[in-house]
Formats: structure tokens, sequence, C-alpha cells
């Protein structure tokens, strides 16, 4: 008997261990972190908008404020910024903040009007691959910290040679 009660006493105390530990595990994976954005200085494009890891984020001439153009293969390529809220770190106004609906209830975050993209090449923080390339129907730029998309006049060798080689490698994708 007393090897009986002590068997229904370890299994109680391992359901209540587990019980516990089951409900500290549900509480982290409700808690969820915003995203953020940021600023960065780049020496060819001054300070610009970027994600919290520090990738450059861009803007879409075929777009408007209120609806994205960029779907399928293009959001593949440019990756929309989604999140229902973010973050806005110091150097940027938050009130240039927005969101527009992408559909199924995802919402892409918008700066100054402009919803705002990662470049699937782009990496390492603080690099703009992406700059001034033309692909499905308009052409991507880097953002500025007032939130207005730089279009520079000329492209270093370097972008140039990034452009390049993006475009031939996705040719199939409208570059």
């Amino acid at each position: 008997m007393r090897k009986f009660n002590l068997a229904v006493a370890l299994l109680s105390l391992g359901v209540v261990a587990s019980a516990c530990g089951s409900s500290a595990s549900s509480t982290q994976a409700v808690s969820t972190k915003i995203p953020a954005i940021a600023t960065a200085n780049l020496s060819k494009y001054g300070s610009v908008v970027v994600a919290s890891n520090g990738t450059v984020l861009y803007a879409f001439t075929a777009d408007t404020s209120t609806k994205s153009n960029c779907s399928g293969a293009c959001a593949s390529v440019w990756i929309p910024l989604i999140a229902s809220k973010v973050s806005v770190a110091s150097g940027l106004h938050g009130s240039l903040v927005s969101y527009i609906n992408r559909g199924g209830g995802k919402r892409q975050v918008a700066y100054n009007g402009h919803p705002l993209y990662h470049f699937v090449d782009d990496t390492v923080a603080g690099v703009a691959t992406g700059e001034g390339l033309h692909s499905f129907g308009g052409y991507w730029y880097v953002v500025s910290t007032s939130g207005n998309p730089i279009m520079p006049g000329a492209q270093s060798s370097t972008t140039k040679k990034a452009s390049t080689t993006s475009s031939s490698a996705s040719s199939g994708y409208g570059y």
C-alpha cells in the first residue's frame, strides 16, 4: 500500500509540474514582439528608413497610398513589411506611419503613404542593391526619413552591377 501511495503522490507531482510548465510556455507563445522601423545613414543616400535588423526598406512607384500593386511573384522578390503595429525609432515621424490592407487580414506598413518592402537580395544591413531597379511595372527606391523616395540621377558601378545581376537572374519576373 505504501508503494501505491508513493506512486500516486509522484504521479500527482508530475501532473502539477507539467501543468505549470505548459502554462508558462503558453504565456510565452502569446507574447509577441512589435517590429520596428528605424533610420540608418547610407553614404550614398543619407538618412533612410530601415527595418529593425538594419535592412533597407523600399517604396514602389506603382503603389498608391492605399494599395500595394506588388503581389504574387513580385512579393516574393520585394517582400512587404507586414505588421499590425510597428514601433518608430527616433529620427522618424510616427505621424507618417500608416497601414494598408493586403487581404487575408495582413496589414502592410507604409511611411508617408508609401507601402514598405524588403528586397530579397539585400541580406546585409545598410546595403541598398534594389535602389533604382525597374521591375514588376515600376521603380523601387529607398525611402528618406522625411518619407520621400530617394531618386538619385546616377548609380554607382557597384549598384549597376547588382542591378544587372538581379535583372538577368530574374528576367521571368518583369525585370
